[in-house]
């Protein structure tokens, strides 16, 4: 089962996302940078977390955005979370304050934009 909830949900995220209309705001500063492929550092409140998978598919598709690397806790929750992230392209980096938080920040520091 917990191997299934992650799919659905992201099949249902796919399909609610088809059916929005997204207004962007500030995108325009962010081109160069994805283009230049400088480091960034997104961050997103937890309760924001559901569209934000599909959100960056779609900058990439129409802006050129980088598919960014998701830092999960090391949770059951987390692991859910690693799962559904993963169905949009996104690479993860697992750990927290609560573990692995070094091993976890190193490997983001050392990754190379993509």
């Amino acid at each position: 089962m917990r191997t299934l909830v992650p799919l659905l949900v992201a099949a249902l995220v796919q399909r609610l996302g088809a059916t929005l209309r997204v207004t962007l705001s500030g995108v325009a500063p962010l081109v160069p940078l994805w283009h230049s492929r400088q480091p960034l550092i997104y961050v997103m409140w937890h309760g924001r977390t559901l569209m934000g998978p599909w959100l960056n598919a779609q900058l990439r598709a129409n802006h050129g955005a980088r598919a960014p690397r998701v830092l999960v806790s090391l949770s059951p929750n987390g692991g859910l979370m690693a799962r559904f992230v993963t169905r949009f392209g996104l690479e993860v980096v697992r750990g927290s304050s609560a573990g692995g938080a070094e091993t976890a920040m190193r490997a983001l520091a050392a990754a190379r934009p993509r």
